[in-house]
């Protein structure tokens, strides 16, 4: 297993920011709205943040360690259900739910900067084989609430993460 700074950081490392994981898993909402860098430690890609280009990217030797370890999988679930707590969601080991309302609608009710982050998660789940997660998110992006709630043009971005690809 290689020790990028993606491995070191969901091992327990701490990231340029001197932050680690467990810092970011204990971010309130507020946190993590107002913070614009953890998004890219949580949720690694391949590709360069627009946002932060200080932000890690996976490498192809990142990727294989992901397949071949459990525990790097279930860090990056940890992330997934953070997430799905700040937008008002939750996984029940079945499928995901709308436990908070009020925050689905601030998250999904307004075109923001919480749509790209959709897709950074759709697109890191399908990349590091977390593909049921990505298919239980996609649901839950595709309920009859959130889908009324978001624009086209994000959902046509979260299809594209859906199945692997990053729309330009």
């Amino acid at each position: 297993m290689s020790l990028s700074p993606i491995i070191n950081f969901l091992t327990g490392g701490k990231n340029i920011e001197g932050k680690t994981l467990e810092d970011y898993l204990s971010f309130t909402e507020e946190e993590m709205e107002g913070c614009h860098n953890h998004i890219q430690w949580m949720f690694p890609l391949k590709s360069p943040s627009s946002f932060n280009p200080n932000a890690p990217l996976l490498t192809d030797e990142d990727i294989g360690d992901f397949y071949n370890n459990e525990y790097l999988k279930n860090q990056i679930r940890r992330s997934f259900y953070k997430w799905l707590w700040f937008c008002g969601l939750q996984y029940d080991g079945n499928e995901i739910l709308i436990v908070n309302y009020k925050r689905v609608y601030e998250i999904f009710g307004k075109f923001n900067h919480n749509y790209l982050r959709v897709t950074r998660v759709l697109l890191c789940l399908y990349t590091l084989g977390l593909r049921n997660e990505c298919d239980l998110f996609y649901d839950a992006l595709n309920h009859p609430i959130i889908s009324k709630l978001a624009n086209l043009e994000s959902k046509v971005f979260w299809y594209e993460a859906y199945h692997g690809r990053e729309k330009k």
